[in-house]
């Protein structure tokens, strides 16, 4: 099976400057749907 990298990104809530996060995730297999993530 193959793997897949599934990166999400969202913009933190700190003040005065936000900054971008992210987190990511290994996946096995086909992913048909976002639910599949």
């Amino acid at each position: 099976m193959s793997k897949l990298k599934a990166e999400y990104i969202w913009i933190d809530g700190h003040k005065p400057t936000s900054k971008l996060r992210s987190k990511t995730k290994i996946i096995d297999g086909p992913v048909k749907t976002v639910a599949d993530i």
